[in-house]
């Protein structure tokens, strides 16, 4: 839909960027999970490295951090997402404790909360809370444990919906994780295993806080689900598959094993590229978003060396706008109203969160 003219814009440069190569460790960004921006301006980064949510004033100074590493109430073993609730709550889960907390704008503890275990599920998560206060759950189910040699089945990603307590409701949806490659460990105890390349691990979701969007990342079409479970709308688009080439190929390959330098782990690490098998076509997408205003954002998949992310845009409805290229290597964690904020890395690995302006057109 968008001609040239109508093509939404980013800013050239951020307006805002957290994060430093060396000094007060307060802007030293370890493990970054995710973040978003308050009401009032301010920005919580969840600096996993730490397990803590750190709170920046609009300009980014430093204001304070909560949580820490630890058990006790407010704490995290794990820390890696959170979810920002309509009245500016935060929402996270530690996975390892199998813990949800509810934190207040002001970063005091509110509550906490734990998913009651569901058949044979395992690994569930607390993702999103829905407008309704309801939360929603990841889990897997099935698969071929413990590991084989040769492909097997890693099982299915289930999504659902649980009660703010944690108590089951309903299945939303749920599709296929990717495959797995089993091969002798070399360690004496039995298979190790590794998904198989350049395929998707798990289905791409994202909620706009009243549905489900629901995605294989291996076709050209979105699936829009009702907090019921029910089908609400399928977006499909026309674009090309990319077949994967022997260059592809080849490249994977050689990046695997570059940098091994003991001879025995370079050995394996060779042997297992030769044996393991590889897709025909490369995924289509990679990532689902819904920002502010409803839109939703798709993300076009890229091979681990490609470092220019490209996100189809389409509006409330579903019509196809078009794409946008961002800088290189920026990870969205939220696309606001008139902002996107991202994360990054610079050549040596130092991390940054920044914030760009958008121009809606």
């Amino acid at each position: 839909m968008w001609a040239e003219a109508a093509q939404w814009q980013l800013s050239d440069t951020p307006s805002l960027t957290i994060g430093v190569v060396g000094g007060d460790p307060a802007y030293e960004l370890y493990s970054v999970g995710n973040a978003t921006r308050l009401g009032d301006g301010r920005i919580v980064i969840v600096n996993g490295g730490t397990r803590q949510l750190r709170f920046y004033d609009g300009t980014g100074v430093h204001l304070q951090d909560v949580g820490g590493r630890g058990e006790g109430p407010g704490e995290f073993s794990f820390l890696r997402e959170l979810h920002k609730m309509r009245d500016d709550s935060i929402m996270t889960y530690d996975s390892s404790l199998g813990r949800g907390s509810i934190f207040d704008s002001s970063g005091r503890l509110v509550r906490s909360f734990r998913l009651t275990q569901v058949e044979d599920w395992r690994q569930l998560w607390a993702r999103r809370v829905f407008a309704d206060g309801t939360l929603l759950v990841t889990s897997q189910a099935g698969g071929e444990f413990p590991p084989r040699a040769g492909l097997f089945d890693q099982g299915r990603r289930i999504f659902s919906r649980f009660s703010a307590e944690g108590v089951f409701l309903n299945n939303i949806g749920e599709g296929s994780m990717a495959p797995a490659w089993g091969f002798e460990s070399g360690s004496g105890f039995g298979f190790a295993y590794t998904s198989v390349p350049l395929v998707l691990l798990v289905p791409p979701i994202a909620s706009d806080g009243t549905s489900l969007y629901l995605g294989t990342g291996k076709d050209f079409q979105v699936e829009r689900r009702s907090l019921d479970g029910s089908l609400a709308r399928i977006i499909r688009w026309a674009a090309e598959p990319r077949p994967i080439s022997q260059e592809v190929i080849s490249r994977y390959r050689s990046d695997y094993v570059e940098g091994r330098t003991d001879p025995n782990d370079r050995r394996r690490a060779e042997s297992l590229m030769q044996e393991m098998p590889f897709p025909e076509i490369l995924p289509t997408y990679q990532g689902l978003l819904v920002d502010a205003l409803d839109y939703l954002w798709v993300e076009q998949f890229r091979a681990p060396w490609e470092e220019q992310p490209v996100w189809w845009v389409f509006d409330p409805t579903g019509k196809w706008l078009g794409e946008l290229r961002l800088p290189m290597g920026f990870r969205i964690l939220e696309v606001g109203s008139d902002y996107i904020l991202g994360h990054r890395r610079d050549e040596n690995g130092v991390e940054y969160v920044s914030l760009y302006a958008l121009t809606r057109s």
